[in-house]
């Protein structure tokens, strides 16, 4: 299902790169390329339907939004674009949009498909985070290397120091309360370095 998705949205952006090539000779005009593009925006639209989960907690509906409004912005500068008869512009913008949807598509599939929050963040790293409030009551430096993890998913004690610049034994300390949570743990690479990975 999910590369038939992909493919009809691939054969949209290949029509869509023909069209604007052929307006940009002089070949077709422009409402010939609008259409293209609204039929290409109405096909997002209906994945972006399909794969919407029925259900959905803040942290997931951030994330979906977050990539959802920044596909919005760049169909709305590549349809700017083609009403003012920028298609040179307009096709440089189309690989932005192409991977702005595949973006949106990997969202959306990995929520409905019941991913951790770490693992969206990861892929959506702009979108906002709300760390569970329990962290929050019990250690607010806690807080801080939580964010940390679930944006890196993971990272080693060294650079946690040098990223966050706190006092080592407030981080050690905020680390035993996330692995006492549940929300860390602490594992060995093949080199024997120690790095920290969020688990949920």
């Amino acid at each position: 299902m999910s590369s038939q998705f992909l493919n009809i949205i691939n054969t949209y952006i290949r029509d869509l790169i023909k069209l604007l090539d052929s307006a940009r000779r002089g070949v077709v005009d422009r409402d010939v390329v609008l259409r293209a593009l609204d039929e290409l925006e109405n096909r997002v639209d209906e994945i972006i339907s399909s794969l919407a989960p029925e259900r959905i907690t803040d942290e997931r509906f951030s994330a979906a939004s977050t990539e959802i409004r920044e596909l919005s912005e760049k169909f709305k500068e590549l349809r700017s674009l083609v009403i003012n008869g920028k298609y040179s512009r307009a096709l440089s913008l189309i690989s932005d949009v192409h991977e702005s949807v595949r973006k949106a598509f990997r969202i959306l599939q990995l929520i409905k498909a019941g991913a951790p929050v770490p693992v969206i963040i990861q892929q959506s790293p702009s979108s906002p985070l709300f760390p569970p409030e329990v962290i929050l009551n019990v250690n607010p430096d806690a807080l801080q290397v939580y964010n940390v993890l679930v944006r890196r998913g993971e990272i080693s004690f060294k650079d946690l120091i040098n990223e966050l610049k706190i006092d080592v034994s407030r981080i050690n300390s905020a680390i035993r309360t996330l692995q006492d949570l549940g929300y860390v743990r602490v594992y060995l690479l093949p080199d024997g370095t120690p790095v920290l990975r969020v688990v949920r």
